[in-house]
């Protein structure tokens, strides 16, 4: 499993079975929830954010189950921004599809 930052982004990229979109969204969710850590850590210290070896350290203690978790969000993150980025042009071409079908001209 990944100990760094770098190892991390090339553990992610390295899932044959996604493309690379995916890959690059599940390492943003990766780098979010390292951003949280680092928040909360600093929330239990005293302000202190931790040094590159703790947040090594934490990520050290990622599993694979998290990493699949990160890409399970990030892929339905994708699929629900797609879905509202699509919204429209698909309504559109449903009412264009029934406009020119032959039940319109019944």
């Amino acid at each position: 499993m990944p100990a760094n930052d770098i190892e991390a982004f090339e553990y992610v990229v390295s899932d044959a079975e996604t493309g690379l979109e995916l890959d690059y969204l599940t390492y943003a969710m990766f780098a979010y929830k390292k951003k949280k850590w680092i928040e909360h850590y600093a929330n239990g210290n005293g302000g202190a954010s931790p040094n590159q070896g703790q947040i090594d350290g934490w990520i050290s203690q990622l599993t694979e189950y998290d990493f699949q978790q990160m890409r399970n969000e990030a892929g339905a993150i994708f699929d629900s921004a797609a879905k509202e980025y699509l919204d429209s042009y698909i309504q559109e071409e449903k009412k264009r599809a029934v406009d020119t079908s032959i039940l319109n001209e019944v």
